[in-house]
């Protein structure tokens, strides 16, 4: 096969940037698995002859417009996601990451087979998109075959809290913090208003003693324990009042 060799300038009408979501922590059961769509995006691919280079010495570089993003599907959840559901998460992708331009070019390009493609190595600059990601380029006249470029967004699930659950109680002061259920295993949490893992002394003895208010109306005196271990979300400060069972007494 001929060696691939130009400059080639992408965008929708070649193929799609899609972005892929899956659900964790506190939203595993009420949330949805999605499929995003970047509808406005241009790339282009630049590839040298083989003296300079060839494929392993091409550039890849894109740019996402970030007020395109719109949502194609969304599996699993509690129920269906309707259209409404759509324009929240519309409206939340917006507040989390913007309207900008996200960014990406590529850190190095890997021969891949004998048919002139290459393993991408990229490099994403925008805050909220992640931080690398590998896809193939198959050695076609237009060097894409997948046409599609998978991006993870993270985000804190206790930064974002929605009220899937009971809510029992929102502090602002001396500092902010909300007790409600968790939706992973329905029992009563105080989660810290501020995204860090270590609350000073006084903020985890009020969290406790706000906590255990909640805990003994729901399960009784000396019936609950506080749980202070953060095993699904390091990152954020919560804790959680568990019930004692009857096998523990």
């Amino acid at each position: 096969m001929a060696d691939i060799t130009g400059n080639f300038r992408l965008g929708p009408d070649n193929g799609r940037v899609v972005l892929k979501t899956s659900r964790a922590g506190l939203a595993a059961r009420a949330g949805h698995d999605l499929t995003i769509e970047v509808t406005r995006w241009s790339a282009q691919i630049e590839v040298p002859d083989e003296q300079a280079g060839g494929v392993t010495a091409a550039t890849v570089s894109a740019e996402l417009d970030l007020g395109s993003l719109e949502v194609r599907e969304g599996t699993g959840g509690a129920k269906p996601l309707s259209d409404r559901d759509r324009g929240e998460i519309r409206k939340t992708m917006g507040g989390i990451i913007g309207t900008g331009t996200a960014s990406f070019t590529s850190s190095r390009i890997v021969r891949v087979g004998s048919t002139g493609g290459g393993s991408v190595e990229v490099e994403i600059g925008q805050v909220g998109i992640g931080e690398e990601a590998s896809r193939v380029v198959d050695g076609s006249r237009r060097i894409i075959a997948r046409r599609e470029f998978l991006i993870a967004m993270a985000k804190c699930e206790l930064c974002e809290l929605r009220d899937y659950t009971q809510r029992y109680a929102d502090f602002v002061h001396p500092f902010k913090f909300t007790i409600l259920d968790c939706d992973s295993c329905d029992t009563p949490m105080a989660v810290l208003g501020d995204h860090r893992a270590v609350p000073t002394d006084e903020e985890k003895a009020f969290m406790i003693e706000a906590l255990s208010l909640v805990a003994r109306a729901k399960y009784g005196a000396d019936k609950f324990g506080i749980d202070d271990v953060m095993r699904q979300i390091p990152d954020h400060c919560h804790m959680h009042a568990r019930p004692i069972r009857r096998w523990q007494y």
